[in-house]
């Protein structure tokens, strides 16, 4: 077993872990719909010791994903050695949002995170937003399929997908590397499952180590980091299993082929990254091999500390020594079996969550509270950028307000058809503070307290 092995990789950052604390009100206002306010809804809400998951789908399911989340908590806490320390983190809230449409419909905006960027078929997979009074998460409860290549001509050996092995005399797969065979093959419209599930814990690992180790990672390395523990996996007898190979990573490969490590390492990979082929998987492999390679996870602690301690990456990078070397390694521990580490634990240590009913009141505004940090927070104005770009984030912008001041009016309407409706309210004066409109925020706030007083 190697349960030691993240607690390694980061042992040697030396940065303390934030404790954030949370408002009383916020605790004890679960907020989502519609109809009669005292009427129950379709919705339930999942509340274990680290996390407050909504879903409007069947409870089993919500029950399932919650506990998950909190085995997960605890894995985490063994691997990064933060069992029984004090914690006062504010409890992640989670989202399962109907179907894949449904979730996009919401137009919801990562303004204060980011993931990849991705190839087009893998963006925007979920949704996280780490506010001052508590993070919250969202996706789909639905499974998603992307479209990893179009029917296209694809010279894998020119990719660096296939190499010739001088032993075997057959074709491997050699992700990062460069191919020396000269062949073509077809490709047709495949598609991959990428299941919601492994989204949300992709999600909450990295809310886990961004909330109890926080620190300027790089981009590939968060990415990489969720990956690991997608795949999570509980047996029967309880033991919880991490770092399995992502369902259809093969043919991912051989659909995106070759991201050179160094460009990786570095950050250049970034320069070209919407039209290239960086998806999370790349992120998977990369990771994976540092992590679970005796080598080169001090290395890899060394590289982290020194971007955590302000060193360009092209600097930090140096900690892995040559780097023609470190990706002929990549490429042999590529096309081998691949590792995974399995842990047991007393059951009690991550208990079934508490499931209760909302009530369509309680219910009826949960995707506005959602939809707020993307729908009221505005892109930058664009400041220093050549005329063109400049331009263009003009229009974005002004795009943005429009769409907010749109969103806003609903609200304000809806709010007023429920004025009795305290979480309408809350919903409303935040809404209205976030801009700046402090008269109707006041009001606001005023009603809720007379609806509420405490």
């Amino acid at each position: 077993m190697r349960l030691k092995l993240l607690g390694l990789a980061l042992a040697l950052l030396p940065l303390p872990a934030l404790a954030q604390t949370a408002p009383a009100q916020q605790q004890d206002a679960p907020i989502v719909v519609q109809g009669s306010l005292d009427k129950m809804s379709g919705w339930h809400v999942a509340e274990s010791d680290h996390v407050i998951v909504y879903s409007d789908g069947p409870k089993g399911e919500l029950t399932r994903i919650t506990h998950n989340l909190e085995r997960l908590h605890f894995l985490l806490s063994i691997l990064l050695n933060r069992v029984d320390k004090p914690d006062d983190a504010i409890k992640l809230r989670v989202t399962l949002i109907g179907d894949t449409a449904e979730f996009y419909a919401m137009e919801l905006r990562n303004t204060r995170s980011e993931q990849g960027p991705f190839a087009r078929a893998f963006q925007m997979q979920r949704y996280y937003d780490p506010r001052d009074d508590g993070a919250v998460m969202a996706g789909s409860r639905t499974d998603m399929v992307a479209a990893i290549e179009q029917t296209v001509q694809v010279d894998l050996a020119s990719l660096g997908v296939l190499q010739m092995n001088p032993q075997t005399g057959q074709l491997e797969n050699s992700l990062f590397g460069p191919g020396n065979q000269n062949l073509t093959v077809t490709t047709g419209g495949d598609t991959l499952g990428i299941t919601a599930e492994g989204r949300i814990y992709a999600g909450f690992a990295q809310h886990y180590l961004l909330t109890y180790f926080p620190a300027a990672y790089p981009r590939w390395y968060l990415d990489g980091f969720g990956e690991m523990f997608a795949t999570i996996r509980v047996r029967p007898d309880g033991a919880l299993e991490y770092g399995h190979m992502p369902q259809g990573y093969r043919r991912v490969i051989e659909a995106y082929g070759q991201v050179p490590v160094k460009d990786v390492l570095t950050g250049k990979y970034l320069e070209v990254a919407k039209k290239s082929r960086w998806t999370p998987l790349h992120a998977w492999i990369l990771t994976h091999y540092l992590f679970f390679s005796e080598e080169r996870r001090p290395q890899l602690s060394r590289y982290l500390a020194a971007i955590a301690n302000g060193d360009s990456l092209e600097e930090a990078a140096k900690a892995f020594g040559n780097g023609a070397k470190l990706q002929a390694d990549v490429i042999a521990y590529d096309n081998r079996a691949l590792p995974y580490d399995r842990m047991t634990y007393p059951p009690d240590r991550a208990p079934e969550p508490i499931v209760q009913q909302l009530t369509e009141g309680q219910a009826r505004f949960l995707k506005g509270r959602i939809e707020l940090g993307s729908r009221i927070e505005l892109p930058p104005p664009g400041a220093d950028l050549d005329p063109k770009s400049a331009e263009r984030a003009a229009k974005y912008r002004a795009h943005a307000i429009e769409a907010r001041d749109k969103w806003l009016a609903r609200l304000r309407e809806t709010a007023a058809r429920y004025r009795s409706n305290v979480e309408a309210q809350l919903l409303l004066a935040e809404a209205e503070c976030r801009p700046g409109n402090h008269d109707a925020c006041a009001a606001a706030a005023d009603r809720a307290l007379a609806i509420q007083p405490g």
